[in-house]
């Protein structure tokens, strides 16, 4: 009996070692699992708060299971369990109810994105997924929220940026088709007020001591007769405006209203802006610009803060330099019209004086011989329809009108019995009268024309034949000017009456012409 006590003593003994032991190993495993969860949960804490954004587990209710180190901080909390089982949107962003990309998320299990504005400015993307169980019912949801202030002021200054080159695009265009100085300074401020960052530009130059306003544009406002102010005046020596060109300097105000120089200066001449135009606040730029002779500044103002960044600064320096370039090239166009227009007077004023001089030489060698009277002027009418016929230029014209004027002044050296002998020549006689057309030539060849005068002169008794006096030229020896002289001055001697004959009609110079006879018998005076 005690050996059968003692059997059944051991298997409970046993029992009671194996129940132990497989209590060890549960509560191996328990701690085990233990360990896996949270070593689960340090490596789902440490990947979450690594990274920057907010991220947040909710249920369906909206409350919170889990969050990031990120979203801890944003919702200003001290600690986890501040926050764990809140409505998230009581914490953060601090809503009056859920967001839309939850209620998405939750009722539809859709992804959903939306963005919103905290008050302190910062700007934030909400995305929010859906997580689903093995029924594919609605689970939690997982909440990210991303700061991307920086990523839309980057846009937006690429935006604006953008709308600056396109304005300095257009303003370049305006640059090359501007007809005048005034005209491409009042586009150009038209361009950059037609831009919607920009409601007033203004140029100002300075000219010996003066600084003045050549042109604004303040779409809808009217400024106070700025025109009429000269800005080097002691009263605005502070204007960042008059400020800018003394220290030959850019000037950029970022905030007027608060800016403890410049915009305080700024707001001390309040007086040169109607109240309702110019409310003192936005930011400025004074763009300093000198080319040449050109010196002054381009004054932009922009209801927006801070607007003027080195980008744009940049664009504006090279706007206001190539609108400072345009400036000089009108001022040296203007100055070569008006040079022009002196040298085109004195020229007039030159021929008028030049071809009085010829007209009263002309009447001083007709006075010698009253026979031939007017016979130089009507030779220079003949001449001048004749090279209008032929489509001559009308410089050529006025050559040929003024040598045609004076071609017979040689005969001033001829005596005066010769000139006016009612019947034939002698050959000694004649030979004398050839002598005129290189008399004139020698007369007038020192004296400085604006055209050929007395080479024409001394050519208008060539032939094409050759049989022509004094040279015998032939064909294109001869001038043009003097060809077409030469026809005028026989048709005309033909067709008036001289003291050896009467008039042999306008008919038959002509057919005389052509045959190349003389008219005095056998000599010609013409």
């Amino acid at each position: 009996m005690f050996n059968a006590n003692n059997r059944e003593l051991q298997e409970l003994l046993e029992q009671e070692r194996r129940t132990r032991v497989a209590m060890l190993g549960m509560l191996e495993d328990i701690q085990e699992q233990k360990n896996s969860i949270q070593k689960a949960n340090k490596e789902w804490f440490d990947t979450m708060d690594s990274i920057e954004d907010g991220i947040m587990l909710h249920d369906k209710n909206y409350l919170i299971l889990r969050v990031n180190r990120a979203y801890k901080e944003l919702s200003g909390a001290s600690k986890f369990k501040d926050i764990i089982g809140k409505e998230y949107w009581r914490v953060f962003p601090k809503l009056n109810a859920p967001m839309d990309s939850c209620t998405e998320a939750v009722e539809i299990k859709n992804e959903h994105i939306e963005e919103f504005t905290l008050p302190d400015g910062r700007i934030f993307q909400s995305k929010a997924y859906p997580v689903l169980d093995k029924e594919a019912k609605y689970s939690y949801s997982i909440h990210v929220f991303e700061d991307i202030t920086q990523r839309i002021n980057e846009q937006q200054k690429i935006k604006e940026l953008n709308k600056t080159l396109e304005l300095i695009r257009k303003c370049n265009e305006t640059l090359v088709r501007a007809q005048s100085q005034r005209s491409l300074i009042e586009d150009i401020c038209h361009e950059i007020t037609a831009n919607e960052s920009y409601s007033f530009a203004a140029l100002f130059l300075k000219s010996h001591d003066s600084i003045k306003c050549i042109y604004y544009s303040f779409p809808k406002f009217k400024m106070q007769d700025i025109y009429d102010i000269d800005f080097s005046n002691e009263k605005y020596k502070t204007h960042p405006i008059v400020a800018s060109i003394e220290l030959q300097k850019t000037i950029i105000i970022d905030d007027i209203k608060n800016d403890k120089l410049w915009g305080k200066r700024l707001q001390q001449h309040k007086e040169l802006f109607s109240a309702r135009s110019f409310d003192m606040e936005g930011s400025m730029l004074c763009q300093y610009l000198e080319v040449h002779d050109i010196e002054g500044v381009l004054a932009v103002y922009s209801k927006d803060k801070a607007i003027f960044d080195d980008s744009k600064v940049a664009l504006f320096k090279e706007l206001a330099e190539d609108m400072a370039y345009g400036i000089h090239h009108h001022r040296i166009q203007e100055r070569l019209k008006e040079t022009t227009l002196l040298q085109n007077k004195s020229l007039h004023l030159l021929k008028d004086s030049f071809r009085g001089t010829i007209e009263a030489v002309s009447k001083m060698t007709e006075m010698r011989d009253p026979y031939t009277a007017g016979h130089q002027h009507r030779v220079a009418k003949l001449s001048v329809a004749i090279a209008k016929e032929l489509g001559l230029a009308q410089e050529t014209i006025e050559a040929i009108e003024l040598a045609a004027m004076v071609h017979d002044i040689g005969k001033v050296q001829i005596p005066l019995e010769i000139l006016i002998k009612p019947t034939t020549l002698t050959d000694l006689e004649y030979e004398i009268i050839k002598n005129h057309s290189q008399a004139g030539y020698d007369i007038l060849k020192d004296i400085k024309f604006l055209y050929p005068i007395a080479k024409i002169i001394l050519q208008h008794h060539e032939k094409l034949d050759g049989s022509g006096y004094p040279n015998k030229l032939k064909g294109n020896e001869i001038l043009l000017e003097a060809k077409i002289i030469s026809v005028a001055d026989v048709v005309e001697a033909m067709a008036s009456h001289r003291p050896y004959r009467a008039s042999l009609g306008v008919d038959f110079a002509p057919l005389r012409r052509l045959k190349s006879t003389k008219v005095y018998g056998t000599k010609s005076l013409s």
